[in-house]
């Protein structure tokens, strides 16, 4: 389920006009994905929305091609809105915002994988090219021109025929969670600085948001992106398994 990309910190239009336009013009979508030789060879711009595990790997696609084609840069760009400070130093928090690069021992999933060092190679190598572009407010598409209008602190530009990868997280949809078993009751809220689901009963747990996006994506690629998703999966399920026991035993009236 992914989230709206005209969200309440960047506006655009593309999620209302992208059936409308013609593939040879934008592309939008909203998954991680492997991207084939042929499309990295057509010079079309790609896009990457957002600054998390789904974006580092997509970088490392691009570098690699890059990497084996001397001489053939790739026309990309990431856009973040966050602050231009928050991206030269992804290690540290800036104006309120949780820091670019996750830090495993808080134990959330989202964030840029930068603890692995392939990943934060890549996210060097993009700015150190100045691919990563800050304080990104707008991000729409021009009917008229057919550009993709990028807007920042210093104004705008355009960019024809661009791949767009929103990679800007999901919703956590409740009924799923509890259709699979991750949740069994109690009170549910999201956590809005990482997407950490918290219950009643147990707390904030990024294991939960590991057995839900590992279950409801088998089909997605994306899942099994996210580091250290698939490695929470197995002491999720017995915790699960034991919390089911436990209740239909009477053991507990919430597990």
């Amino acid at each position: 389920h992914p989230r709206r990309i005209d969200g309440s910190r960047i506006r655009s239009n593309l999620d209302t006009i992208v059936s409308e336009v013609l593939p040879e013009k934008l592309i939008v979508e909203r998954h991680q994905r492997r991207l084939t030789d042929e499309e990295l060879a057509l010079g079309r711009p790609i896009v990457l929305l957002g600054l998390g595990n789904s974006t580092a790997a997509m970088l490392h696609q691009i570098h690699r091609y890059e990497d084996a084609h001397p001489g053939k840069a790739i026309d990309y760009l990431v856009l973040t809105d966050l602050p231009k400070a928050a991206v030269e130093d992804p290690t540290r928090e800036v104006n309120g915002h949780k820091s670019v690069f996750r830090k495993p021992k808080q134990k959330y999933l989202t964030g840029y994988s930068g603890d692995l060092e392939r990943d934060r190679e890549s996210y060097y190598r993009a700015l150190d090219d100045k691919r990563i572009v800050p304080g990104v407010c707008a991000v729409n598409y021009d009917r008229v021109t057919g550009s993709l209008v990028i807007e920042d602190a210093e104004g705008e530009w355009e960019t024809e025929k661009a791949l767009v990868f929103a990679l800007i997280g999901y919703e956590r949809d409740q009924k799923l969670l509890r259709s699979i078993g991750a949740l069994v009751g109690g009170e549910v809220s999201i956590r809005p600085c990482d997407g950490a689901v918290s219950t009643e009963t147990d707390g904030y747990s990024s294991s939960v948001y590991a057995l839900g996006s590992f279950a409801a994506t088998r089909e997605n690629p994306n899942a099994g992106v996210i580091p250290g998703i698939q490695g929470q999966v197995p002491g999720t399920f017995l915790t699960h398994l034991i919390r089911t026991c436990a209740r239909d035993r009477g053991w507990t009236k919430a597990a």
